[in-house]
């Protein structure tokens, strides 16, 4: 196959916002809240996709990779975050690259990609991630790191937010961002309790360095992945709609929380505006994989060490053996430097009991091991965590909970628009796996015979790929 010409063809931007709920966009586009949605989805050949798959396999950091691979789950095997290095064929920005089509990836969750025509910035969640080109790197270690302490209680320095700054003015922070993250500094002074809007901030610098990027490197695949609003749903579903739930919000909880989940979406839609006015030219494709429900009968919460190594000395382990890498919420990577301990020291961190029950769970990596609270009920804040090495212990003093209690879980149907001259409602749901395959074709490459997807015709000229 010929190479394509890279200042031609198609010129693709897939908004990867993570986990949006069509009952919900649908809701409030008919509440006149998302006018960029809605104008996105009526220019579009608009479909719901289905995961096909059930818990514990319907997770965003499983279906992402299923996205760019084109393979179920049962076939690419990426079942952790941090795990795509495993995947050895060539996904979706990467078949694009190799045809000389310069392409740019911005925080696509759970994709290692490398060597590509173009740019790469890993997914925050990636304790081993490196952009590409380097020069990018000083922006995910930031974000991972304001990222994986948004779990913890520790914050990110005043030093590194002052060196963050700096390289977001050299590539392309524009002045309503400053005034917006100024703003929101301003009023957690004020109330610490609308710290959690620093998310949406967070995107509107990612949108910055993204049209910075795309203008310098003239790529002409994209993805720009998004994440808050489905943090949201996760957590403050329960404020929103407090009637539904078994379990009310909690006592302490912040007034603002019950707009929270709606202030994402406005977010969204306001990204939307902002790209199908920075590029006209560009076809958008929204894509959510997955999406949430109410979780209405769960007490479920997560819990994460106070402090890491702290933990690690009362289960009798040294902090000179081994290095704490967070991942989200409860889960942390463990990096033994003498891989030979895995074995013992995961045998110490199962030794830590609550209520006659294992407090953590460890699983064995090639250089460590895989660990996360498995304490998740609410009740747990009263119990005492006990060990051979190190007594007792409150549970309160060793463990913090993870922002509040669930109440948003995932639901397979996910949203897939792909802006068309020849716009559509598709009635029926589309395996997730069709997405691969179509966006191959919109640039006219055939997909490998490993993605057992189909090629969905988005535009009435176009033909199935062969």
């Amino acid at each position: 196959m010929t190479n394509k010409d890279s200042s031609t063809g198609p010129d693709i931007i897939v908004l990867e916002f993570n986990e949006l709920c069509p009952n919900l966009m649908d809701q409030m586009i008919g509440q006149d809240k998302l006018p960029n949605f809605k104008r996105l989805r009526d220019g579009s050949v608009a479909m719901i996709t289905d995961a096909e798959e059930a818990s514990p396999q319907l997770e965003p950091w499983i279906q992402w990779p299923t996205i760019h691979s084109g393979l179920k789950a049962d076939e690419h095997q990426i079942f952790d975050l941090g795990e795509s290095r495993k995947l050895k064929q060539s996904c979706l920005a990467k078949i694009i690259s190799d045809q000389g089509i310069p392409v740019g990836i911005l925080g696509s969750m759970n994709t290692n990609y490398r060597d590509l025509d173009g740019f790469f910035i890993p997914d925050p969640w990636d304790h081993e991630g490196k952009a590409e080109p380097a020069e990018l790197q000083p922006f995910y270690q930031t974000v991972a790191k304001q990222v994986q302490d948004s779990s913890s209680e520790e914050g990110i320095s005043k030093k590194d937010l002052m060196q963050f700054g700096w390289f977001m003015i050299r590539h392309g922070m524009r002045s309503s961002t400053i005034r917006a993250g100024l703003t929101q500094l301003m009023a957690e002074r004020i109330d610490k309790g609308v710290q959690w809007r620093r998310s949406l901030i967070l995107e509107r610098l990612q949108f910055d360095l993204f049209r910075f990027l795309k203008k310098k490197y003239q790529t002409r695949f994209n993805t720009f992945f998004c994440n808050s609003t489905a943090h949201f749903q996760h957590y403050y579903w329960r404020n929103m709609e407090p009637e539904i739930f078994s379990v009310p919000p909690g006592e302490n909880d912040h007034p603002s929380l019950r707009t929270a989940i709606e202030e994402g979406y406005v977010q969204m839609d306001g990204l939307v505006g902002e790209f199908m006015r920075e590029f006209p030219n560009s076809r958008m494709i929204l894509l959510t994989a997955i999406s949430q429900e109410p979780w209405k009968e769960t007490t479920k919460c997560t819990y994460r060490p106070r402090n890491f190594y702290d933990f690690l000395h009362f289960v009798g382990v040294s902090p000179d053996e081994v290095d704490v890498k967070p991942v989200m919420a409860e889960e942390f990577h463990l990096i033994c430097r003498s891989p030979d301990q895995r074995q013992e020291i995961g045998e110490k961190i199962l030794q830590a009991m609550v209520n006659g029950q294992p407090a953590m769970k460890a699983r064995l990596e090639e250089d460590g091991l895989f660990c996360g609270c498995a304490v998740n009920d609410v009740s747990a804040r009263q119990a005492t965590v006990d060990h051979p090495i190190g007594g007792k212990l409150n549970f309160d003093d060793m463990f913090h909970m993870v922002h509040s209690m669930r109440s948003g879980r995932h639901q397979p149907h996910g949203l897939f628009w792909v802006q068309s001259e020849t716009p559509r409602l598709v009635p029926d749901p589309v395996p997730l796996v069709d997405v691969t395959p179509t966006i191959l074709g919109l640039f006219d490459i055939p997909a490998p015979p490993r993605m057992s997807g189909e090629f969905i015709s988005i535009d009435a000229t176009q033909c199935a790929v062969n």
